[in-house]
This record gives C-alpha cells, structure tokens and sequence, in this order.
C-alpha cells in the first residue's frame, strides 16, 4: 500500500498542470486545455459513485478530520526534480533571457524590463507565507526552499537555453513539475500573476506537503490560492473577485454561467470523481474551483475541506468518497446550498452571509408565529414547518437599510422600485418552502423556488416544507444592510376550523 501511495505521488509530481485562460469575459472559451498534446472530454466516473445515507431530521455540522499536532518535513520525491544547479548561466545570458531573483522563487524570462514582469519575484515571495498559514506550515522549515521559474514570450529561446525540456510536450499557459514552474507569457498582468500563483501553489503542495491531491482538489485549491488581489504592492490570495474588471483573463465565473445557460450543469459528485484527462478542457477548472471556494468560504463546511490537506497522499477514489462519507448525513444540505451558490454566483458574492441559516422544524401553532429575518443574511429557516395542501398567510412589516453609498437607502418589505434583482423590485421580502428530498440523486435536491411576498402574501404549501425567507438582493451587497423584517405567519385553514 505504501508503495502505492509514493507511486501515486510521484506520478503527480511528474504530471505538473496546464493551464487554459478563458478568452474574455464576454465570449466563452472552447479551446481546449492539453497538458501534454490531446483534447479529451472531462473524464465521468464509470460507475454510480457513493452517496452518503440521510438520516432523519439530523442536522449534525460535518466533523473535521482528524489533524495531526504538527506535519513532519516532507522528504523531496526526487533530486532531479531540482535542475536549477545546472544551468548554464552564460548561454541563458546569451540568449537574451534575464533572471530575476526572489526570496523563494529564481524567475528566468525573455521578456524586457517593466514594472509588472520584474515584480513578480516580490509578488511570488508574499504568497509563500500565506501558504503557510493555509496549510499550517511552519515557514521555519522553509530556510533553503524555493522553486525556479520560467515566463516565456518564445518558448524556442528556452529550449535552446536547456530551460525547458524535451520531455516536457506542447501546453498552453502553465505547467509545474516538481520545483519548477513553466509559464507563457499572458495578455494581462491579473492573469500572469494567476498562473505564478496557480503553478506556485503545486510546487508547495508538491514540496511541502508530498502531494496535492485528486485533481478536483489539486487544481481547486491552485485557482482559489491564485485568485488575488495586488493593489499598492500588497498582495493577498483566496479572493473571490469583486468585479470581472478586478481579474482581466480570468473568467472562471463567466464560463459557469455561459454552462448553466446551455443546460450544462455539472453536479458535485461529478466534479469530485473528475479523472486525470478533465482539466485538458477549461471548464472543469472553473468548476474545480467554485467547489473549492464554496467549500473553503462556507462556515458549515469550512473545517471538513481543509482537513483534506492531511489526505493529499491518498489514492484518488478513497481521497474522495472518504470525504463525502465524512459528510454523512449533511450530504443533501451540501448539495442544497450547492446548487443555489452555482445558480447565483456572481463577482464578489459572500459565501459566509449566503450561507443558509437553519433552525429545527416545528409546526405552525394555532395562534400563528412569529419570526424574525436579518436583512443582511441570505435564506433564513424560519424553523416553520408547512403541512402539505394548507394554506398561510404571511405579513411582514419592518424598516431596513439596503446601502449607505451614496446615501442610506431605507427600505419595507415591498421592496424599492428604483432597481430591481432578477426581475423583481431590490429588497423585497421572498419566501421559499423547501421539501425534503427523496432519492439518491443529487439532482433531486430541491432548488429554492423564490416566490415574492413583500409585506403580505399567501402560501400553499405542495409538499411537507420548511419555510425560508429572505430578502431580494445580490448576495455581495448584503454586508451594508441593516435591520430586521418581523413576519408573521397564519395557518389559513385552522384559522377556518377554530370559527
């Protein structure tokens, strides 16, 4: 088993990464991604993979892997991953290729002087404290380490230099293999900054953690640790961007949306049973990524995704479905909120405020009930369970910020007529009755049907339901509300009965 496991590292600290730019933001790309010289389709998994059983009304938050006190020094896979002492530094010269040198990365490129190329050692240098931190590290074991890097405008000058290999094939933007990182120059500086990062990041997995991981997770948390911010020469990672304008080249939450729009969802368990063929085509990059963020942003969940570092040596299959059985009976929950983050993904959306707020059900009394919704929170259980075939009326009444920028924009449950959010006036109170699901498939986690109700409206219920309320807003402009909505709910047909 062991020589299993270091046989399965290997191999992936042979294979590197290829990466595949999107094309703009407009227009979706369908180049496809080649690590070595083919296209192949995303691999699918040959067989139903496992679904973790429900069990009834738990609600129990996903239990964190267990996390050794402290990682012992990973041993290098290979001495001649490292070629960085056999350069032949005069020929390179000759060559026209310059090298920049940072604390931790050695950038060798073609390219002339300017601020945006010759900074990025610097830029390099910040992240590597911030994988630390990520992956619990400590950057005292780190004295000596440092990866070599390669930005090419003509990949010819490097192969005539020896810096790029013959065994190393045809890619289009980035490649890794062991402590070096091949890169192709990009029409961005965001986007050049992001393959660095990206190869960066398995270059620390591979060193310091001696392996990375299935490729979902390999190259999911590559783009989460490369989406950056860069302002007055700070840099900080694990960004979702606010704006496209804030990635040029980027374009992973384009192509998810350009997807859902031809009827190509992917599901979870299609993405963590992605084989070693898929990331030759871009889309499952984005993909890749937005579990990752989902996961790594998402306060339910957040302790069972990191815990996967500590597993990155295991097989593919197992890495995976030991995972989804961690998760156990949160399994559908997951998959719920899953579904709502793809269908409503956007720049600078907050996964922590989105994050649906669950309470445990009971139905409605008699007398009605009473509750409570943030303003500055997405869906929120009221803990309100309706009963199929019945009726409700809902009130709400309440007075809320929605922004402070230009000025404070006040607020009612009908919401505010000046703008609107997916056809309906911004701020108006929404109601959503979640059924429990039935079947082993995924898909049949029930979406949130938003049905509006501002400061009065009536609910049939088709199914035994929870009832969900929130507001109609974009998930990143939650943070500067304030105030809550008082909402009270009557069952129509008891009030009948009780007359």
């Amino acid at each position: 088993m062991a020589n299993f496991l270091l046989a399965g590292s290997f191999a992936l600290w042979l294979a590197g990464c290829g990466d595949v730019s999107p094309r703009s933001e407009k227009t979706p790309n369908r180049e496809p991604q080649s690590k070595q010289r083919s296209t192949a389709a995303a691999a699918k998994p040959t067989s139903k993979p496992h679904v973790p059983p429900r069990r009834a009304r738990r609600r129990v938050a996903a239990k964190p892997a267990p996390q050794p006190t402290r990682r012992k020094r990973v041993a290098t896979l290979g001495s001649s991953a490292d070629r960085s002492n056999r350069i032949d530094q005069e020929r390179v010269r000759a060559l026209g290729i310059r090298r920049l040198e940072g604390a931790y990365l050695t950038l060798y490129t073609d390219l002339p002087p300017r601020e945006q190329v010759d900074v990025l050692p610097a830029v390099f240098d910040q992240a590597v404290p911030q994988w630390c931190r990520y992956f619990q590290r400590d950057s005292a074991e780190l004295v000596g380490w440092r990866l070599t890097g390669y930005l090419m405008q003509a990949p010819q000058k490097f192969r005539d230099a020896g810096l790029l290999p013959a065994d190393i094939g045809v890619f289009l933007h980035g490649y890794n293999r062991g402590r070096e990182i091949w890169i192709h120059e990009q029409q961005t500086d965001y986007y050049r900054r992001h393959l660095l990062l990206h190869e960066g990041t398995h270059g620390f997995m591979q060193t310091q953690l001696g392996g990375a991981g299935p490729p979902w997770y390999m190259e999911g948390v590559a783009e989460l640790l490369a989406t950056h911010t860069w302002s007055d020469q700070r840099l900080g990672l694990r960004q979702i961007p606010a704006q496209a304008q804030a990635a040029p080249g980027w374009g992973r939450i384009r192509i998810i949306r350009d997807q859902l729009a031809a009827g190509r969802d992917v599901s979870l368990q299609q993405i963590l049973h992605y084989g070693p063929r898929a990331h030759r085509e871009i889309e499952p990059y984005a993909w890749s990524w937005a579990v990752s963020a989902f996961l790594d942003f998402h306060p339910r969940w957040q302790s069972a995704f990191r815990g996967l570092q500590h597993r990155v040596r295991d097989s593919p299959p197992d890495f995976s479905e030991r995972f989804m059985k961690q998760l156990g009976a949160d399994w559908f929950e997951l998959v719920q909120e899953w579904r709502l983050f793809v269908e409503e993904l956007h720049y600078g959306y907050d996964v922590p405020r989105s994050a649906f707020v669950r309470r445990d059900p009971h139905e409605v009394p008699p007398e009605g009930a009473l509750t409570q919704v943030a303003t500055d929170r997405g869906w929120q259980s009221t803990g309100w369970h309706m009963v199929a075939g019945r009726t409700y009326a809902l009130t709400a009444e309440g007075r809320y910020q929605l922004d402070d920028q230009p000025r404070v924009w006040w607020c009612e449950p009908d919401g505010v007529t000046i703008r609107y959010h997916r056809g309906r006036p911004l701020g108006v109170l929404l109601a959503a009755m979640v059924a429990v699901p039935t079947g082993d498939d995924e898909f049949a986690a029930p979406l949130l049907q938003p049905i509006p109700v501002g400061r009065a409206g009536m609910l049939t219920a088709a199914k035994d339901s929870l009832l969900y309320l929130a507001i109609n807003e974009p998930s990143s402009q939650l943070s500067n509300n304030k105030g809550t909505i008082a909402v009270r709910i009557q069952s129509r047909e008891r009030n009948r009965s009780s007359e």
